[in-house]
């Protein structure tokens, strides 16, 4: 006997799995884009395939991240701003910003070596 998991579907055309689950009336209008579902592909045609289930466990990660992001955005309930987060929101922010600045003075310098 297989494994059944909640929300696959075989795909017709493809024979893949595809991880398909409805968010809920309460969060889909909180969410960028307003999907209705979430759709992955578990990329096997085996649920019993390891990687499947690997593909399966993240896509209930995400989907129950998503719908707790909504939640948040629909009760207004936002994180609270405090000096330790501030900081490193702002290390992270200066990190990545050197990082593209490095990577424009590499492509600068390229490209004039090149004329």
């Amino acid at each position: 006997m297989g494994i059944i998991l909640k929300y696959t579907k075989q795909n017709a055309k493809t024979g893949r799995i595809d991880y398909r689950r409805k968010y809920p009336d309460d969060v889909w209008a909180f969410l960028p884009g307003k999907p209705v579902e979430l759709k992955r592909s578990l990329k096997s045609k085996d649920i019993q395939s390891p990687s499947a289930l690997e593909q399966y466990h993240a896509a209930q990660a995400e989907f129950a991240h998503k719908v707790a992001l909504a939640r948040k955005t629909r009760d207004r309930a936002f994180d609270i701003l405090k000096p330790p987060m501030i900081a490193l929101l702002a290390v992270e922010f200066e990190n990545g910003w050197r990082k593209e600045a490095d990577e424009n003075w590499k492509w600068a310098a390229q490209r004039k070596e090149g004329l």
